[in-house]
C-alpha cells in the first residue's frame, strides 16, 4: 500500500491506497486542476463547497465517460455480433463456393469429355467425307471409263454397221446389175424365140 502526500489546490494531503505513486499524483494533479478551474480568479466560497462542486463536476464527467464506456461496450458487442454474422456468411459463401467450384470442375469434366467426342465425330465424319469423295471419285472415273467404253463401242458398232450397209449396198448393185443382166438375156432370149 502506498502513502503520498499531494497539493490540491493549495493544501497538503497524505493520500494512502492500492495505486502506484504516480497513478495516485496523477488522479491528485487532475482534482486540482478541476478546483482551480471551477474556482476561477473570484471565488470566495467555503472550500467544501468548491470540493462539494468539483467532486460533482467529475462525477459528471465520470458519468458521461461512463455512459461513452457503455455506449462503446453496446457497439462492440453490436460490432461482435456483426462480426460473428458475417464470418458465419463467409463460411457459408466459402462453403458455397467449395460446392459451385466442385459443380463447376464436374460441369468443366462432362463439358471436355463432350468436346472430345464431338472432336473425335467430326474427326470420323471427316475420314467418311473423304472416303465418299475417293468413291465418288473412282465412281466418276469408271463411269468415265465406261461411258468412253461405251461410246467406243458405240462408235464400232456404227462403223461396222456402216461397213454392213456399204456391203449390202453392194451386193444389191450387184445383184440389180446380174438381175438385169438376166433380164435382158431373158428378153433376147424371147425375142430369139419369136424369130424363129
Amino acid at each position: 500500500m502506498s502513502k503520498v502526500t499531494v497539493n490540491i489546490y493549495g493544501n497538503e494531503f497524505t493520500v494512502g491506497g492500492d495505486k502506484q505513486e504516480e497513478q495516485i499524483m496523477r488522479i491528485a494533479s487532475h482534482v486540482d486542476l478541476r478546483m482551480k478551474q471551477i474556482a476561477g480568479d473570484e471565488y470566495n466560497g467555503p472550500l467544501s463547497s468548491l470540493a462539494i462542486l468539483t467532486a460533482m463536476n467529475i462525477c459528471e464527467e465520470y458519468f458521461e465517460v461512463q455512459d461513452q464506456v457503455d455506449d462503446l461496450q453496446r457497439n462492440k458487442s453490436k460490432l461482435e455480433a456483426d462480426c460473428q454474422h458475417f464470418e458465419q456468411m463467409w463460411d457459408e459463401a466459402k462453403k458455397s463456393f467449395l460446392v459451385y467450384k466442385e459443380d463447376s470442375q464436374a460441369e468443366i469434366q462432362a463439358l471436355n469429355e463432350q468436346k472430345e467426342a464431338l472432336r473425335s465425330k467430326i474427326s470420323e465424319k471427316d475420314h467418311e467425307i473423304e472416303e465418299m469423295k475417293k468413291n465418288q471419285k473412282l465412281a466418276e472415273d469408271d463411269a468415265r471409263r465406261e461411258g468412253e467404253e461405251a461410246a467406243s463401242a458405240a462408235t464400232q458398232q456404227f462403223k461396222d454397221m456402216e461397213n454392213n450397209f456399204f456391203d449390202l449396198q453392194m451386193e444389191n448393185i450387184q445383184l440389180k446389175s446380174e438381175l438385169e443382166k438376166l433380164r435382158n438375156q431373158r428378153k433376147w432370149d424371147q425375142d430369139d424365140r419369136q424369130e424363129f
